[in-house]
Formats: structure tokens, C-alpha cells, sequence
């Protein structure tokens, strides 16, 4: 390819991610995100449903865990309750030990913060939802991750609303991933209440897998409930 075009080719994509975030409403959804960064829930409801190709269930499995601030301003992970197929299991299960372990302390890092690392393209398009009574346009976006050293591109679209730029909804496909996952998709589902809180209420993780005769569809819900401001240190739960 010609250097010249090269460069053109460039210019073109850096301009195109600029033209997203310089987007007055881009720039709402940053300043919602850059107030809120430090939300935590206070309880998460994990459900992981793996079902084969017929749908019939293989496994069902839930977890309920609680955060709270313990001694010296450390975020305690505390275990409500967890089941693996309707029998009820405790912090011997693995699953319930890497739930437990799941990362909480607020990072201040999103694809809103506009410093998701791999340079995102964002673009508004002309498309329209409703979430929740809130009419939302849609920003196309597209950028590279590296998880567990395996890179894979995120392509989707966040649903900004129309009047304050909140983020209601992401909904993220990924692609060139290991040859054993055919498909993966995540949406997140967010609210944005009349104090101007806004955090995830839901995340949905829908896979299939392919391991030679054996394909399994996965199916990862998180909710989240009773949110808390962490350097609020008034208004913090505390240990009981």
C-alpha cells in the first residue's frame, strides 16, 4: 500500500474516533461516567446457565455475594448464598471462590471515560431505541482488547439517552476469538436516577462453545443491587 495512502487511512480512523467523542452527547455520557466511577454494589447475583445444542440444562449454577467496607477502608466480600443445580454448595466450590474473588474496587476506567486502551472508532448513527421510556441514539464503536494475552476486536453500540447523555444500554460483540468459542455477546443495562446516579444494573454474557462433538451454549447473568459511593465513608455499609 502506498505510504501515502497509508497515512490518508490513518488520519481518516483517528479522525473518526475524535468526531465520536467530541460529540456534545458523547461528552454528557464521559461527564455522567466521570461522576459516578466509584459506585459499588452493594450485592451481586451471579447465574451462570449452560445448556447443549438441544437446550436441554447441563448445569445451573448461583451465587449471591455482598460487598461491604471493612477494616481500614478495605471492601470486604462477604457470601450470602450459592447452589450448584438446585443443591446448595459453600466457599469449597471453586465457582463460589472465583465469584468471591471477582475484581470490585472501582478502576475509573470505561469505554466513557474515553481511555478504554485501544483507541476506540466511535460514531453516531441515526439509530433509535427506547429503554425503559428514555428514547436513546446509538454510537457505533470498535476497538482491539487483550484479556488472559489473547487479543480480540469489540465491536458494538452504546444507547445514549437523548436528553442527558446517560448510558442506558451496551451491547458489545467480539470477534477473533479462540477457535473453540464460535460467538460471544455482552450487554449491559444501566440506570440513571433522578440524583444522578448511574450504574449497571445488569450484564448478560451469551457464548457457544464447540469442543469436537460436544457444543454447549453458556448463558452469564450479573445483577447488581444497593449501590454505594466508596470514598462516601458516611454512608457506607458496614460489617455487621
Amino acid at each position: 500500500m502506498p505510504i501515502l495512502l497509508v497515512f490518508f487511512t490513518i488520519s481518516y480512523t483517528v479522525s473518526l474516533a475524535d468526531d465520536g467523542k467530541k460529540d456534545l452527547l458523547w461528552q454528557k455520557a464521559s461527564q455522567v461516567a466521570s461522576e459516578n466511577w466509584n459506585l459499588i454494589p452493594g450485592t451481586k447475583h451471579k447465574i451462570k446457565h449452560v445448556t447443549d445444542k438441544k437446550g436441554n440444562e447441563k448445569s445451573h449454577k448461583e451465587v449471591i455475594v455482598r460487598y461491604y467496607l471493612g477494616d481500614n477502608d478495605l471492601i470486604v466480600t462477604e457470601l450470602v448464598s450459592a447452589s450448584k443445580n438446585g443443591e446448595k454448595v459453600d466457599t469449597t466450590n471453586k465457582y463460589v471462590r472465583d465469584t468471591m474473588e471477582d475484581e470490585i474496587l472501582p478502576t475509573n476506567k470505561s469505554l466513557f471515560h474515553n481511555n478504554e486502551p485501544g483507541n476506540p472508532i466511535i460514531s453516531r448513527t441515526n439509530k433509535t431505541i427506547e429503554i425503559n421510556g428514555h428514547i436513546c441514539i446509538g454510537f457505533d464503536f470498535i476497538y482491539n482488547s487483550v484479556e488472559n494475552g489473547e487479543e480480540f476486536q469489540i465491536n458494538g453500540t452504546a444507547w445514549l439517552d437523548e436528553i442527558s447523555g446517560a448510558p442506558l444500554r451496551v451491547e458489545k460483540s467480539l470477534t477473533s476469538l479462540p477457535i473453540m468459542v464460535k460467538s460471544m455477546t455482552l450487554i449491559e443495562d444501566y440506570s440513571y436516577d433522578s440524583n444522578g446516579d448511574w450504574y449497571m444494573i445488569k450484564e448478560t454474557v451469551a457464548s457457544d462453545v464447540s469442543l469436537v462433538l460436544i457444543k454447549r451454549h453458556m448463558l452469564l447473568e450479573n445483577l447488581y443491587y444497593d449501590y454505594w459511593r466508596y470514598h462516601d465513608l458516611e454512608n457506607q455499609p458496614k460489617e455487621n
